[in-house]
């Protein structure tokens, strides 16, 4: 069977340092995305890859929009998404949640959405979409664009 280890103190040592150190790193991430975040704070979701791909789809079309409006190239315009699929999710809890998502468009492009839902059962509206190098980097908190 399969031994799922949760603290460091009963995890057996390999004697490879790098090894230990990357599998003490995860358990700890566990264990920090297992605490309950502040009100208002960022924190690794806990939905399932399943429902962050759900929701992400239906900003699709709306993602595919605004991309469009940012285009820089003409190869873009033809078809602006080869794939969509969410590698990367966290949220925010406010009056509602914003959703954040790191999205492949195709082998090696990615974007960012922010997708806000509200606490009345709206339909999820995308808020921003990031594009180019920062979108392929780390996913993090960013701000929609001031009109």
């Amino acid at each position: 069977g399969l031994t799922v280890w949760t603290d460091m103190a009963s995890l057996p040592l390999t004697g490879d340092t790098a090894l230990d150190d990357a599998r003490a790193d995860v358990i700890q991430m566990d264990q920090q995305r297992q605490q309950p975040a502040p009100p208002g704070g960022e924190q690794a979701a806990m939905a399932s890859e399943m429902q962050s791909q759900h929701l992400a789809d239906e900003v699709c079309g709306a993602a595919r929009r605004m991309y469009l409006e940012m285009a820089d190239d003409a190869t873009s315009e033809i078809s602006p998404f080869e794939r969509f699929v969410v590698v990367e999710m966290m949220s925010q809890v406010v009056a509602g949640t914003n959703y954040f998502f790191k999205v492949q468009i195709a082998e090696d492009e990615f974007v960012q959405l922010r997708v806000f839902v509200s606490l009345f059962g709206d339909l999820p509206q995308l808020v921003a979409l990031r594009k180019g190098p920062e979108a392929s980097g780390h996913l993090a908190y960013f701000e929609p664009p001031e009109m």
